[in-house]
């Protein structure tokens, strides 16, 4: 990523952080890491804050790394191209100490949730990976592209000599 881009989401992120409305703390947490996932995701889909942070911090206490990987996961599924800068800062967030120092984390991650949350939503990508992945139709193309890497696969969108 170029310094300038880096520094562009850095900025956003901190914005984002100073400007995360304050919500009380959950009283309680969910029983489970994979019910409290499950609740986060569709309390993201709802748009009901409370809810995610409930799962949140359930997760968190719970695996950390787990939490920052399933809401990346979240924001490309769920939110994709609605709020393309909010997924972009989310991978950030979730990316540990590789641009965050270990204190930001848990925020950076609480305000990107709450974002999400807030944010427009816009499922195509995923709607069209399941699609590509288990539709007959499409068992033709799904050979013909499995063994290509992500290199080939960017040259092949971008040739447009291809007809």
């Amino acid at each position: 990523m170029n310094d300038i881009a880096l520094l562009t989401l850095r900025d956003m992120l901190d914005r984002l952080i100073d400007n995360t409305p304050n919500y009380p703390p959950p009283i309680d947490h969910l029983p489970d890491k994979w019910i409290a996932a499950s609740a986060m995701q569709k309390g993201v889909r709802r748009g009901e804050v409370n809810l995610v942070l409930r799962a949140l911090n359930t997760l968190w206490m719970i695996d950390p790394r787990y939490v920052r990987r399933r809401l990346a996961t979240i924001a490309f599924e769920d939110v994709g191209l609605g709020a393309p800068e909010i997924v972009a800062v989310t991978v950030m967030a979730c990316s540990g100490t590789k641009y965050l120092p270990k204190e930001k984390i848990f925020p950076a991650v609480r305000a990107c949730a709450i974002a999400l949350t807030n944010s427009s939503k816009e499922r195509s990508a995923e709607h069209l990976f399941t699609l590509l992945a288990h539709h007959d139709s499409f068992d033709l193309l799904r050979d013909r592209f499995a063994h290509k890497t992500p290199h080939q696969l960017v040259e092949i969108m971008i040739d447009t000599d291809r007809t």
